[in-house]
């Protein structure tokens, strides 16, 4: 008999928290799980969410306590009720196993997006397992989640993407040293691939460019990719342009800072493309130049298709993703000048972009599907 899982996802745009939570989803169904997707928070439901497998259930809580679930917005007076609507769907969240046709038949809680679903309140039988899913860096996640140490504690399983995370947990809170599994984030490379190399049109008009992949947000820290490529272009006169994938709530403000500087016709803010892989194989190179990270699955998807990648040094992901550098390169965090160096080297010549792509090749197979699907076998069948 299968086991049964409920994901509890507090809200769902586009990222790769979100991409990861769909591969993870529609993998582990074809595994022949029983998966009920329990939305608690925004729901947007954009490309991404129509790969879901349709087999696969879902309940959407706010229409249970009929609260509406919307991003949050500007006014201050909208922001109240916002915050209000928020704060009362995960306070009335834990009896939602009376709303959930045979709740007792469910073994796992999973709340995918670290602790934001707060899983660990819900009423729950005691033969159920609760898992935390982990995305981001450690130190971000200790600063910026809300729920106290002791929730985390008392899930049953804690599940990161990194070495890293988990040394520094472990180190932190010996205690959980037998709850964290690392597992890292799944994908299709060979469905990737394929994707990769699909033609298209509109992405000629731009090459060469350099790329970014990502929401545009403040933790992605995009001013230090835009001062860098300034810089970079008023030194070389490069006829390599710079493209940004992506929206975010900072998607004006730059738009509108690359007007004032004049770069329109070589700084391009283009919004999310349903197939951003065909613009990754067609890059110069991927850029990643955010403050904190989890796994970044951009780096892997650049990395899978086959293209040069550049990223900022921090926590927790990319330097596990490439090697210490030996499978791309890295860059201190915030720091514009070492990267504009680096796209130099690149203009002339100075960086042997297939010695990386070729490290980065042999190594591909950690973040295939098969692998991910060996580990969680193992955590659920534990």
């Amino acid at each position: 008999m299968s086991k049964k899982l409920i994901f509890f996802v507090k809200d769902f745009i586009v990222g790769g928290v979100e991409q990861v939570l769909v591969t993870t989803l529609n993998e582990l169904s074809a595994q022949g799980y029983e998966i009920l997707v329990v939305w608690s928070g925004y729901l947007e439901k954009n490309h991404l969410y129509k790969q879901i497998n349709p087999s696969i259930k879902q309940l959407d809580s706010n229409d249970i306590w009929h609260l509406v679930g919307e991003n949050k917005p500007k006014n201050r007076f909208k922001k109240l009720i916002y915050f209000f609507k928020k704060n009362l769907n995960l306070y009335l969240l834990r009896n939602i196993g009376k709303y959930i046709p045979d709740f007792e038949s469910y073994d796992y809680l999973i709340d995918f997006k670290n602790g934001s679903s707060k899983v660990c309140d819900i009423k729950s039988y005691s033969h159920q397992k609760k898992i935390v899913w982990i995305h981001g860096a450690f130190s971000r996640f200790l600063k910026k989640n809300k729920f106290k140490t002791y929730k985390l504690l008392s899930y049953d399983k804690i599940v990161c993407l990194t070495e890293s995370f988990k040394r520094q947990l472990v180190f932190r809170f010996p205690s959980a040293q037998n709850k964290v599994w690392v597992i890292r984030n799944p994908f299709d490379i060979e469905a990737i691939q394929k994707k990769a190399i699909e033609s298209n049109a509109e992405l000629k008009k731009y090459q060469p460019y350099f790329l970014h992949v990502g929401r545009v947000c403040a933790d992605k820290d995009i001013q230090t990719m835009l001062n860098a490529y300034k810089d970079f272009y008023e030194k070389t006169k490069s006829s390599i342009n710079l493209v940004l994938l992506g929206n975010g709530d900072l998607f004006e403000y730059y738009k509108n800072q690359v007007k004032q500087w004049g770069l329109e016709d070589k700084i391009f803010l283009l919004g999310n493309k349903s197939n951003p892989f065909q613009w990754m194989k067609n890059a110069e190179a991927l850029i990643l130049s955010s403050f904190n990270e989890g796994l970044p699955t951009v780096l892997i998807e650049g990395q899978i298709c086959q293209t040069l990648v550049i990223s900022s040094d921090c926590e927790d992901g990319p330097n596990e993703i490439l090697e210490n550098g030996d499978s791309g390169i890295l860059f201190k965090v915030s720091n514009a000048q070492m990267l504009s160096e680096i796209l130099q080297r690149y203009q002339n010549k100075k960086i042997d972009k297939a010695k990386y792509i070729n490290k980065a090749t042999q190594h591909m197979n950690r973040f295939d599907k098969s692998e991910f699907i060996t580990k969680v076998n193992d955590l659920l069948g534990d």
